[in-house]
């Protein structure tokens, strides 16, 4: 008994010591992560759970003007547009940074000012220093109003009034928005929802955590809380009011179906979103008027056919109210519509970068303008049986092998099925349909069909004057009908012997 437990000791410590060896020789140690602020980062900046280094843009002079671009946003959104800038483009790092700073010091998220200046280091701190006492002060208010917020939740509770601890709730869920500590701001919007007692709290509710949701990147509740919000307010709006909230629950709806690359839907939602002008100003925190045009007609370009397009956005008397904001966007639908190809791929290319500085496009403008362009190509080809190649690479801009590649690629995956290339003529020819033989062919169908009924009511006929058919029993009046079939007929079985027994 006591060489087993010997035995059984030496080789539990065999094992362990074996164990600490390969640990230590072969087990790569954990490297230390430094967790920054909650930003809603895309999934292209994601690599294997880890953030990865943005993508940097390049501007021509005086293409992009950054006052005037973010003076239409405010709150969260508006810093991180502004850190999403910074971080993507060198040449305007330091001004974002600045104006990121000053809107930091009007709200209490000193963990995303620290950060900035962690990131920036003496670029921005050479230029705008650092502000300590600050800092302290904000944290130490933050957390007395978090501290005496809880302790009225907590009484609200004890006494069970339910319009004090929705009220709470919604403080709080204030507090930590303007700490930027989105996810319990998001936790306590979600549990006052069921202390709302009336339309117009749920609506008021669904719309702030549609904010955050949009903020967060987490799309899942933006669409659940749309849905509420819908269906507390109707399906119809009657007054400013109601039609400015169901102007930021379509352009949340469309956000969601750009971020998971329903473009289709995206553009349905952004062109359906109401205008109001009393209360579509110039500072939102969701998105601005301009966006939803620039969203929507992109969108809608890449993915809707012309005469959708003309009904959905070019008729559309709102939509039009939010091309109006934006008028280079106007002009691109314009030009698409009206088939001027070399000013779209022109005004294209030098909107591009842009774009790629907006924090909810940016991974999406590339493929967009492809998708755009793609639409073009088949839209000037769909008109011709012979297209000249050299006139088509004139009227695109592009160099004949270049759009020969592009050509082939839409043959290949069906936008241009019916289409084949002579690369030793540089044409293109559309497989046409012989009209004569399709009429043939209809006519034929037709005449085989007509035999075919014509044969069955001989068959029918027959069968009656030769009393093979037998008829259901007579039913009484107030007596359901058989379910061997309808009574109106009388006709139930058919039988190949004789009626007469």
């Amino acid at each position: 008994m006591r060489f087993a437990l010997l035995t059984t000791h030496l080789l539990l410590d065999w094992s362990f010591s074996v164990s600490l060896y390969f640990e230590h020789h072969f087990v790569p140690p954990i490297a230390e992560v430094e967790i920054g602020p909650m930003l809603p980062f895309k999934d292209s900046e994601k690599d294997g759970g880890r953030r990865a280094e943005p993508m940097q843009v390049e501007l021509s002079p005086g293409s992009f003007d950054l006052d005037s671009y973010i003076q239409n946003y405010s709150g969260y959104t508006k810093i991180a547009r502004l850190v999403f800038i910074a971080d993507r483009c060198k040449e305007l790092e330091i001004p974002a940074y600045k104006m990121a700073v000053a809107e930091l010091k009007k709200t209490q998220n000193t963990s995303l000012y620290v950060t900035i200046y962690n990131k920036a280091g003496d670029r921005l701190s050479s230029v705008v220093p650092i502000d300590h006492q600050w800092q302290e002060a904000v944290d130490k208010k933050a957390q007395q109003q978090i501290e005496r917020l809880e302790v009225e939740l907590t009484n609200s509770r004890t006494n069970l009034i339910k319009e004090s601890i929705r009220s709470a709730y919604h403080e709080l869920a204030d507090v930590y928005c303007n700490r930027g500590e989105l996810s319990n701001a998001l936790k306590m919007y979600a549990r006052s929802r069921d202390y709302c007692g009336s339309s117009k709290q749920v609506v008021a509710l669904s719309l702030a955590v549609v904010r955050v949701g949009v903020d967060l990147g987490n799309y899942s509740h933006v669409i659940n809380y749309v849905a509420k919000a819908q269906q507390a307010s109707g399906a119809v709006p009657s007054n400013a009011e109601e039609r400015a909230n169901a102007a930021k629950l379509k352009a949340a709806v469309g956000l969601a179906e750009l971020a998971a690359r329903k473009y289709k839907l995206a553009a349905k939602a952004f062109v359906d979103a109401p205008f109001e002008p009393t209360t579509s100003g110039t500072e939102q925190q969701l998105i601005a008027p301009a966006d939803v045009a620039l969203y929507g007609a992109l969108c809608a370009m890449a993915t809707m056919e012309r005469s959708e397009l003309k009904k959905r956005v070019l008729d559309n008397a709102d939509f039009r109210h939010y091309l109006e904001t934006a008028p280079h966007v106007s002009a691109l639908v314009n030009d698409f519509y009206g088939s001027r190809y070399t000013q779209l791929l022109g005004a294209l290319q030098q909107l591009q970068p842009s774009w790629l500085l907006d924090i909810h496009l940016a991974d999406h403008a590339a493929h967009l303008v492809r998708q755009v362009r793609s639409k073009a190509l088949v839209q000037y080809c769909s008109p011709f049986s012979l297209v000249d190649l050299h006139r088509m690479a004139d009227a695109f801009g592009t160099p004949l092998p270049q759009l020969e590649r592009e050509l082939a690629a839409l043959i290949i995956d069906g936008s241009l099925a019916q289409a084949r290339i002579d690369s030793s003529n540089k044409r293109l020819y559309a497989r046409q349909t012989d009209q004569r033989a399709a009429v043939y062919e209809k006519a034929l169908a037709v005449g085989a069909e007509f035999a075919a009924q014509a044969s069955q009511l001989q068959l029918r006929v027959q069968l009656l004057r030769s009393d093979l058919a037998l008829r259901g029993p007579k039913q009484h009046a107030g007596q359901s009908s058989s379910s061997l079939g309808p009574s109106s007929s009388g006709l139930t079985v058919f039988s190949t012997g004789s009626a007469k027994s």
